[in-house]
């Protein structure tokens, strides 16, 4: 069986993505708290709701993702492939004699 391997990159890139959804949700409770003219307190009262709503936005934000992964690779080529493509290229032509 194949091991699993998660890169350091990709953990990065998942913990700022997560922070992007949790800053989404704060700035929402911040509009909640504005419009319906609440008190500030509620600020950290309710940051429980916040991360709960942060895991929320995380969770479709992969659906999303899974969902459009296979057309990125049916419309961009792959990177082996472009390689590989070039080397052909390459190997096709013929210097020039002077």
């Amino acid at each position: 069986m194949n091991d699993i391997i998660i890169t350091p990159r990709r953990i990065i890139r998942e913990l700022i993505t997560f922070f992007v959804c949790f800053i989404v949700g704060f700035l929402v409770n911040l509009a909640a708290i504005i419009v319906y003219k609440s008190n500030f307190s509620e600020l950290y009262s309710s940051l429980h709701y916040v991360l709960v709503f942060s895991f929320v936005i995380y969770i479709l934000w992969a659906v999303i993702r899974l969902l459009f992964s296979p057309l990125k690779y049916i419309i961009l080529p792959n990177k082996k492939e472009k390689k590989r493509q070039s080397r052909r290229i390459r190997a096709n032509v013929k210097p020039m004699k002077l």
